[in-house]
């Protein structure tokens, strides 16, 4: 809504961004899994050889909780900085549109 106060904008941002980074959170495991086992490892002694291959072994060795390691405090993290680019885009959107 057009003149909704900026205190709802922020809450809108935050709970966009917890949202977001709830969806995005086991990609970003995954990522951050297969970059430590590139890390200073030859070929030989990864143990993972694609993205898929490290889904299936991670899911096998923790289920989805797995995946969700660390949620908490990315999303402290992730949380305010979603509402104030939120709050202050749409804020500053409906000044500069309102004439």
């Amino acid at each position: 809504h057009p003149n909704s106060g900026i205190v709802f904008k922020l809450l809108s941002g935050a709970l966009a961004g917890a949202t977001a980074g709830f969806m995005v959170y086991p990609n970003d495991t995954v990522r951050r899994i297969l970059q430590m086992d590139a890390s200073g490892a030859s070929s030989k002694e990864r143990q993972y050889t694609s993205a898929f291959d490290c889904w299936k072994k991670t899911y096998r060795s923790g289920g989805i909780p797995r995946f969700y390691r660390g949620l908490v405090p990315y999303i402290i993290r992730m949380a305010p900085n979603s509402a104030v680019q939120f709050g202050m885009y749409e804020t500053i959107k409906q000044h500069v549109l309102t004439d």
